[in-house]
């Protein structure tokens, strides 16, 4: 086909269709960066709005967990005094026998406080804790458990003085106090337990043997 358009007229219309096909590129391209563009600012919200939910929760767990550290604190030292009497149980001792003996060779001017006892390895010590109202006494309860049919070596760990004393038996009047009723019970004098040990008790060979079913 023969073009009889002047030359200038067809360059124009060249130049013409060629602004076309640039213009609708650019307009694609200005459609494809606002889109990226939206895509971007909704994905950049929906991410905040994820990150300050899961901030909200952790601060909520957060303040949960604090609320539950007493009551953790108990559990964990019920589960503490629950697996020595589960251990001792079940290595043939009775943890009231336990008491009874220990009780028994307790010297006056002392008090049982606590026991501990590792249910890793067998052996551990039994440990004793006791207040007393003078250091002497340390040595005597130490004798008193070493001369016991439970253990074979004794050893007194430490020995503090208390910050607080115990009370055995109520609190102490002075002598011309008047009396209110001749029902009243006569007061028992206070006993001041000034002093803590700790003694290591080594229980005797085949004594901590498994219970045998």
């Amino acid at each position: 086909m023969i073009n009889l358009l002047p030359p200038k007229r067809v360059f124009g219309i060249k130049v013409a269709r060629n602004n076309t096909i640039l213009r609708r590129y650019l307009e694609l391209s200005l459609m494809a960066m606002l889109f990226l563009c939206a895509t971007v600012l909704i994905a950049h919200y929906f991410i905040h709005q994820q990150n300050v939910n899961t901030r909200t929760a952790i601060e909520l767990e957060e303040v949960k967990l604090k609320e539950l550290e007493p009551i953790n604190k108990k559990a964990e030292d019920l589960s503490k005094t629950v697996n020595i009497i589960d251990n001792l149980i079940s290595r043939n001792i009775k943890f009231s026998e336990l008491l009874v003996k220990l009780g028994a060779v307790m010297p006056d001017g002392s008090v049982l406080t606590g026991l501990q006892f590792s249910v890793d390895s067998l052996d551990s010590p039994l440990v004793v804790s006791a207040q007393i109202n003078d250091e002497q006494k340390a040595a005597i309860l130490r004798n008193n458990l070493a001369g016991s049919d439970l253990f074979e070596r004794v050893e007194i760990k430490n020995i503090t003085l208390s910050e607080e004393s115990t009370n055995s038996a109520g609190s102490s009047v002075p002598s011309s106090a008047p009396v209110a009723s001749p029902s009243v019970a006569p007061v028992v004098p206070v006993v001041q337990y000034k002093y803590s040990t700790k003694i290591d008790a080594y229980f005797k060979k085949g004594i901590l043997e498994p219970r045998k079913l």
